[in-house]
C-alpha cells in the first residue's frame, strides 16, 4: 500500500510541475532536433563588375563544419571562393546567371548524413561603358542628323583594351587585395577560365594558377593577349607577369621587381592567399606568362 501511495505522489508532483526532469532538457517552443546546414540567402543579385556578396552557412556551428567547397557552374559569369568554414564570397564577372554549388561536410553525421549539397542562384548585371541605363538612356540625337558610320568603320575588328602603364597595372592588382585579403582560403578547388591565350577558347586554371590569372585580368582586362616565354631572363620580368617556379609546380603574380628580388601575390600558399612574399631574382623560373 505504501509503495502504491509513493507512486501516486510522484505522479502528482510531475503533473503539477513541482518537479520536471523534462524541463532540464528542453525549453517550451524550442526544437532540439538535429540541425542541418542551409544558406543565409537562396539567391543573390550582383550589379557591376567585381561586385561581391558574402554568403553564410547557417543551421550549424562553424566548429561543426569539416570542409566547405563552392564551385560556380559558370565562372565566366560569377566566381565563388571560400572565406572560412562557414562563409563564402560570390563575385560578379560578366552579365548573366549561374548557380553556385555548395558542398558542406560536417564533422559529425546529422540524421546519418555528413555531406550536404546546397545551391545558390546568382544573377549579375555588369554594365558596359556604352550600355544604356536609366541615368544614361543613350544618345537623343536625331538619327537623320547624326554622323553616319563609314564602311571602313563597319569592317574594323573589335578594338581590344589598350596596354596600361606599369603603375596602373600595379594599382589594379593591389586593389584586388580588398576582394582577396591576406589569408583568404584558396586551394586547387578554386577554378578560373582564362581567355588570354588566343589559340584556345579558354584555359581552365586551378589553384595558384587561377589566382594569378584573376589578377592578370584585373590588371590588363580580358582581351589583351598573353604569350609564354620559357627560361626567361629575370631582368625582363615586369610587374603583372605570371611566373612559374618551384620546379614547374607553382605560379605567382609579380607585384614588385625591386633590387635583387621579386615580390609576389599568390594563391594556394598553405591553402590561402598570400601577398608580399619575396624571392631572389636568381630563383629558377620555368616560364613566364606576360601581356606586355
Amino acid at each position: 500500500m505504501k509503495k502504491h501511495f509513493s507512486l501516486i505522489i510522484a505522479l502528482l508532483l510531475l503533473l503539477t510541475g513541482l518537479t520536471s526532469p523534462i524541463s532540464e532538457l528542453a525549453s517550451p517552443g524550442v526544437s532540439y532536433a538535429a540541425a542541418t546546414p542551409r544558406l543565409s540567402y537562396s539567391s543573390v543579385e550582383l550589379r557591376g563588375e567585381g561586385a561581391a556578396a558574402d554568403v553564410k552557412i547557417s543551421g550549424v556551428k562553424a566548429s561543426g563544419i569539416k570542409k566547405l567547397v563552392v564551385t560556380s557552374k559558370n565562372d565566366t559569369v560569377a566566381s565563388a571562393l571560400v572565406l572560412s568554414k562557414n562563409r563564402f564570397r560570390v563575385i560578379a564577372i560578366s552579365t548573366g546567371s549561374t548557380t553556385v554549388n555548395v558542398k558542406v561536410t560536417l564533422k559529425k553525421a546529422v540524421k546519418k548524413k555528413k555531406t550536404f549539397s546546397l545551391k545558390l542562384k546568382v544573377t549579375t548585371k555588369v554594365q558596359k561603358d556604352n550600355e544604356d541605363t536609366d541615368d544614361n538612356p543613350g544618345s537623343t540625337e536625331d538619327e537623320s542628323t547624326a554622323p553616319q558610320e563609314s564602311q571602313d568603320d563597319q569592317t574594323k575588328p573589335e578594338v581590344t583594351e589598350s596596354l596600361p602603364d606599369e603603375s596602373t597595372v600595379y594599382s589594379r592588382i593591389m586593389a584586388m587585395k580588398e576582394t582577396y585579403p591576406q589569408g583568404t582560403p584558396w586551394t586547387n578547388d578554386n577554378v578560373y577560365k582564362w581567355k588570354a591565350f588566343k589559340e584556345y577558347s579558354y584555359m581552365e586554371a586551378h589553384g595558384c594558377v587561377a589566382f594569378a590569372c584573376i589578377l592578370s585580368d584585373a590588371a590588363f582586362g580580358k582581351t589583351l593577349e598573353a604569350k609564354e616565354i620559357t627560361n626567361p631572363d629575370a631582368s625582363t620580368i615586369r610587374v603583372g607577369d605570371i611566373i612559374r617556379i618551384n620546379g614547374d609546380t607553382h605560379s605567382a603574380m609579380v607585384i614588385g621587381t625591386d633590387g635583387d628580388s621579386f615580390t609576389l601575390a599568390e594563391g594556394n600558399v598553405n591553402e590561402s592567399v598570400y601577398w608580399g612574399r619575396t624571392i631572389p631574382k636568381s630563383t629558377p623560373i620555368n616560364y613566364v606568362w606576360t601581356r606586355w
